[in-house]
């Protein structure tokens, strides 16, 4: 790895960490882990299916890895994938900790890793996409390795699977290939907690909405609620003026709900939102409206806007990138 291209992480840090506050909803205050809670830990040489191949290496915890480094196409029909057995002890959400290669790239790694999906128990997968400040504050493990936090997921009582599947290349240092190594994970049982709010939509939209129609908020949890749940939230304009706030039930068994908000004028929001139960525990999410008068297009329009992609914008939300910034009449240049 060259020396410019680790001043280019660094200096880029602090674009990223503006468009990570606008793009992704963040928590502020997690909720605090159960002390008395079994944490369950899992080896990442011991898939029970995968297409990847494991190593051996006395730094591992139990003297081995999952180890994916090669150029090699994706063998079909699953690509790289390797998909583990856990058993729980009782349902509800778990939070997810891995050491295994981060996809972007800090001080302390000679290469990246390619990014990730997970799956659980045979379900949609979802794409592990977070922008370089949010990877960069991941702690060293070794090697290579950092300890990531991987968000949560809700799992069933006794047999679940967990499926991580590579999702594209990554640009290594001699070749362009397929990286990912996968020391452990661990489940941790959390309580049910707000985990996202974001403007109610496709789920490629970046939060941005055009026209007089009534928008959305959508609150999602990271479990199904185990009883009647309220949501408090409150809409702050550009600056920080509060414009709109109200409360949201959430059914038993439910794990989102809907806010339907005032008419706003086109401008910069944030909705920020907790769960009565556990107000110190806030979420923030960003949304834009637009203005009802579209941007010219074509030579006229001179504005554009320069993406510093590896270090800003995860790849599975380049497509979603360029589709909003066309809605926006701005050309996207992909610096890579």
């Amino acid at each position: 790895m060259s020396i410019d291209r680790r001043t280019a992480v660094a200096g880029g840090l602090a674009a990223g960490l503006a468009l990570t506050a606008t793009a992704a909803a963040a928590r502020t205050t997690a909720p605090g882990r159960d002390r008395g809670a079994p944490v369950i830990t899992v080896r990442g040489e011991s898939p029970t299916r995968s297409s990847i191949p494991t190593a051996r290496d006395p730094r591992a915890s139990g003297g081995a890895l999952l180890a994916l480094a090669t150029a090699e196409p994706p063998p079909p029909p699953r690509g790289w994938y390797a998909t583990y057995t856990v058993h729980v002890p009782t349902a509800g959400p778990y939070r997810i900790e891995a050491v295994a290669t981060v996809p972007v790239e800090q001080p302390h790694t000679e290469e990246t890793g390619s990014y990730f999906r997970l799956a659980v128990n045979g379900g949609a997968s979802w794409s592990v996409s977070r922008s370089q400040p949010y990877w960069y504050e991941s702690p060293k493990a070794w090697g290579d390795l950092s300890r990531l936090a991987l968000g949560d997921v809700e799992l069933r009582r006794g047999v679940n699977t967990l499926t991580f599947t590579v999702d594209g290349p990554t640009v290594l240092d001699d070749y362009n290939g397929y990286r990912f190594l996968l020391d452990e994970f661990t489940l941790t049982p959390v309580p049910v907690a707000l985990r996202s709010v974001r403007l109610r939509g496709p789920a490629n939209n970046l939060g941005h909405y055009r026209g007089d129609a009534p928008a959305e908020l959508r609150f999602g949890l990271n479990g199904a609620a185990p009883r009647a749940l309220t949501v408090t939230y409150r809409v702050l304009d550009y600056f920080s003026r509060q414009v709109a706030s109200g409360t949201v039930p959430v059914a038993p068994g439910a794990g989102r709900a809907h806010a339907t908000l005032p008419a706003l004028p086109p401008g910069n929001y944030r909705a920020v939102a907790a769960l009565t139960t556990a107000p110190e525990s806030t979420v923030t999410g960003c949304f834009a409206h637009l203005p009802t008068r579209r941007a010219p297009r074509g030579p006229a329009n001179r504005f554009g806007v320069n993406v510093f992609t590896h270090a800003l914008v995860p790849p599975p939300l380049l497509p979603a990138l360029a589709t909003a910034m066309e809605s926006m009449g701005a050309r996207l240049a992909l610096a890579r």
